[in-house]
């Protein structure tokens, strides 16, 4: 079943407008994610680097650093790769150095992941739309599933 499928889902994305803030971003993943890791089996915290409020931190296995739509500019994207993404997974990759990671700014999103000593692409270097790339953000969340601990296949 695709994320599309749910009206609670369309609807924040539908809400995702060139002036919508951060909050509004992180509101779609945080809605969307529980289709794919539900929450019998992972927790999704807002801010799960902060602080661990649940206790099941023992293996952090996506970080999303979310921006807000009208910051969508090349120098953004590789701004939050190098900096707070990767200070993310470095500091709260598992016990195999590895760690998974994405950038949302508004409705596009890139995915990452951190093998130890650098971020890989997932889906290549360029951004994928939340709506009309909905297939391939499946994959990935499939590929992260399949490979937690061990990294990426693709």
């Amino acid at each position: 079943m695709s994320y599309l499928e749910k009206r609670g889902v369309t609807a924040i994305i539908d809400d995702i407008t060139p002036t919508s803030l951060e909050s509004k971003t992180r509101s779609f993943w945080i809605t969307m994610l529980p289709a794919y890791f539900p929450d019998t089996d992972y927790s999704i915290e807002a801010e799960p680097y902060l602080e661990n409020k649940t206790g099941v931190a023992n293996g952090d296995l996506l970080f999303i650093e979310s921006k807000r739509a009208n910051v969508d500019k090349p120098s953004v994207w590789e701004e939050t790769e190098r900096g707070q993404l990767l200070n993310h997974v470095k500091a709260n990759r598992n016990a195999n150095d590895c760690a998974y990671g994405a950038i949302a700014i508004g409705r596009k999103v890139k995915f990452y992941f951190y093998n130890g000593k650098e971020l890989l692409f997932l889906y290549g270097p360029y951004s994928i739309e939340v709506r009309s790339d909905a297939e391939a953000i499946v994959k990935v969340f499939d590929e992260i599933k399949t490979h937690p601990r061990t990294g990426y296949t693709n």
